[in-house]
């Protein structure tokens, strides 16, 4: 098993899968995106990971119910999951593993509306007979973002509580023992609905932009900020980050997102679609060295006008679903 950049391109209908290794990236500014596999889709599939080497895809709920599948990209495998129960149409799935017990579960949370989150249901992987299981919630909110993380065994997405108290929190969910709790954000931190939320050295993490979800050439400070203490509600603005002036012509008019960042303390940035001139580049901010690098992602420019979605330290594990 080996760690390594997963590009993921969204077609219809199929997704496919790309790698690009990390020793590989540290010293080129060309890398070849290698092949994995592909899997029926929609273009409007949700996908979930990856989180040790699976991968969750959510197909959307039309006309039939909704459809879950896992995925192993490494063995080309997928496990049809079971209906979740529920007539809700807004769902958002996370995957989580529980480092003590060898666990991975699936976390569903369900709504009528964008006004309120309800009915969470958990499905634990792995059991001879996979079933949904509705599970208590004490804090009443909605979840906002696409973006989530899996840090030590806890789940952690932004999302609105509904009081009290009331605002913008991160709310936590222990794998393992099955809890909501929540975080409160620093006095000063310009958390927004679609801030990353990263793991950072083992530690939450938060990427923020002065409030945009965006960074762009005209972008010139980054934040990230560390969470210290979850109880207290401490957090360590890690370091304010005032860009170097290369960023500009180096990132240009491009449009880029969080990715997370690298044990090496870089920051990893990309687009979110392929498009004109069909180059595909990711962009590697070195918080020490206050230096940026592009690296150009080759063996993509046949799938136009697709979303990607990169994660870092992807492990390609060749275990069999069945043993999961």
């Amino acid at each position: 098993m080996s760690p390594c950049v997963q590009v993921l391109e969204l077609l219809t209908p199929q997704f496919r899968f790309h790698g690009a290794f990390h020793h590989q990236v540290q010293n080129q500014d060309v890398v070849s995106a290698n092949y994995h596999t592909r899997f029926p889709c929609e273009y409007s599939s949700k996908i979930t990971g990856p989180l040790r080497g699976l991968v969750c895809i959510t197909h959307p709920r039309k006309y039939k119910k909704m459809a879950q599948v896992i995925c192993n990209p490494s063995t080309g495998q997928s496990l049809r999951l079971p209906n979740l129960k529920t007539r809700d149409l807004l769902v958002k799935t996370f995957l989580g593993f529980d480092p003590i017990g060898k666990q991975f579960k699936l976390l569903s949370m369900t709504a009528r509306d964008r006004e309120n989150s309800e009915e969470p249901q958990v499905l634990t992987l792995g059991l001879r007979n996979l079933a949904w299981r509705k599970i208590e919630c004490s804090i009443s909110h909605l979840y906002l973002q696409i973006d989530w993380i899996c840090v030590n065994g806890v789940i952690y997405y932004v999302a609105v509580l509904n009081g009290p108290p009331r605002g913008m929190k991160i709310v936590c969910f222990d794998v393992r023992s099955e809890k909501f709790s929540f975080i409160n954000k620093a006095k000063d931190m310009a958390l927004c609905s679609r801030s990353a939320i990263v793991n950072y050295k083992g530690a939450l993490g938060a990427l923020l932009s002065k409030g945009f979800t965006e960074v762009t050439g005209e972008t010139k400070c980054l934040e990230l900020w560390v969470l210290v203490d979850a109880d207290q509600h401490e957090w360590s603005k890690h370091i304010s980050i005032s860009l170097p002036p290369m960023w500009n012509n180096i990132v240009a008019e491009a449009m880029l997102f969080f990715v997370g960042v690298t044990g090496t303390d870089e920051i990893v940035l990309s687009p979110r679609y392929l498009s004109e001139p069909y180059r595909f580049y990711v962009y590697y901010y070195n918080i020490e060295s206050n230096t940026i690098r592009r690296v150009e992602i080759q063996g993509m420019d046949a799938f136009r006008h697709c979303k990607v979605h990169l994660s870092l330290n992807h492990v390609e594990d060749v275990k069999l679903l069945q043993y999961i």
